[in-house]
């Protein structure tokens, strides 16, 4: 009689110890409670926001370049991303230059109809030589509501055309979302420049492949990888990812992410082998 009551006294423990260490982890039940659309969602996010940085980048400092700013405040007509009441400034005076692109405390609205504010912050040692790594980071700078935090750097390869450039991307990129928390993303990329016939200083798209992780805002971690053979288009008219497949894998499962066949459509499709659902882009 004794071995049984010990017994049950044991397995009542036992599910006690159990039910405690379930509601003692919080952190673990939210993450599990984050959906693959949801995880998907905010990835394609961070992606996104880490891409658009390196175009506004590389657009500024073409216009830079080609002497079209007269002024300290300028709307620039020229770019395809960037637009309104923003200021380009370029520090040569130390040993690493510096390309400070400012959308002021209140925000502009850019042509891609985002709001951005902050500044974007370009370093190297001397941007006249495409050999050398440019850095990118950044100060209070926000697209909407989203505050950005993190760097990218980029350092090119030879190439022997002049129309096309390859670098490689490397990026650790934090979004913070309100209220929700913050995300980060880090990738290791190649990207391939093509830049126009005419004007070859400016990028009109870029091919994007290689690998990616990203944390979600509840500690969920995905690898994300983009393969040579089907590489994200990123192209500046449209100001977003047109074309691309892109595999995540979380908890040994794989969700598929394409973006579509060219067209500037905004949209992207995703599945997990069980549901399907579109991605505003």
């Amino acid at each position: 009689m004794k071995k049984l009551s010990y017994l049950f006294v044991a397995g009542v423990l036992a599910v006690f110890a159990t039910s405690c260490n379930k509601s003692d982890d919080p952190a673990a039940s939210a993450a599990a409670a984050e959906t693959n659309q949801t995880i998907v969602a905010d990835a394609n996010t961070t992606d996104h926001v880490a891409t658009e940085v390196d175009a506004i980048s590389d657009e500024s400092l073409s216009v830079y370049s080609a002497g079209t700013l007269k002024s300290a405040t300028v709307a620039d007509s020229l770019s395809y991303l960037i637009t309104g009441k923003f200021t380009i400034t370029k520090d040569s005076t130390t040993t690493t230059k510096r390309l400070v692109i400012n959308f002021g405390t209140t925000g502009v609205t850019c042509k891609d109809g985002k709001v951005r504010s902050g500044k974007i912050i370009i370093t190297t040692k001397n941007f006249a030589d495409i050999k050398l790594a440019r850095r990118v980071i950044f100060e209070n700078y926000k697209v909407d509501s989203l505050l950005i935090g993190g760097s990218i750097t980029k350092t090119f390869k030879t190439d022997s055309s002049s129309v096309v450039r390859t670098c490689t991307i490397k990026d650790s990129i934090t979004v913070t979302f309100p209220t929700r928390g913050t995300a980060t993303h880090i990738s290791d990329l190649y990207r391939v420049y093509h830049y126009g016939l005419i004007d070859t200083t400016r990028v009109k798209w870029t091919a994007t492949w290689g690998s990616k992780k990203f944390t979600s805002v509840k500690g969920n971690v995905v690898t994300k990888t983009v393969d040579k053979a089907t590489p994200l288009i990123y192209k500046m008219l449209c100001g977003h990812i047109v074309k691309g497949i892109e595999v995540i894998t979380r908890n040994g499962k794989t969700i598929t992410v394409n973006y579509g066949n060219g067209a500037c459509d905004n949209v992207a499709t995703a599945t997990d082998g069980t549901k399907t659902w579109t991605i505003k882009l």
